[in-house]
């Protein structure tokens, strides 16, 4: 299974790897608040097939706030799911200095901890 949002100047991918346990998202671009909601609604709908989740943020080039706050939420949903949303590969420090400023990065989630 392979997907793909498209906004503005941005992607996110949705593939699910060879052995089928694994969900991977992947990122490009800017991150807007409509694609994690699009997004969300994709893990959702495979969380019945897949207990584990990855998010690739490297090609991330911006990120607003109201995008975080429901990646956030995602991540919380998820793990009250007994399922897991990880980092895969490096986290920008685009995202990691917009969760600091939003006062989310003593909560243990993706750059800041896993569930």
């Amino acid at each position: 299974m392979s997907k793909r949002f498209k906004a503005r100047n941005s992607s996110i991918d949705f593939t699910i790897d060879k052995s089928r346990a694994t969900g991977v998202l992947k990122v490009r671009g800017a991150l807007t608040e409509q694609q994690v909601e699009t997004m969300k609604e994709t893990l959702q709908a495979t969380q019945k097939r897949i207990n584990h989740f990855k998010i690739n943020l490297e090609s991330m080039t911006a990120v607003d706030l109201s995008s975080i706050q429901a990646l956030f939420s995602t991540c919380e949903l998820l793990g009250r799911s007994n399922r897991t949303l990880a980092l895969d590969g490096l986290c920008p420090v685009t995202f990691t200095s917009a969760v600091e400023n939003m006062g989310l990065s003593n909560h243990r989630w993706l750059c800041f901890g896993q569930w």
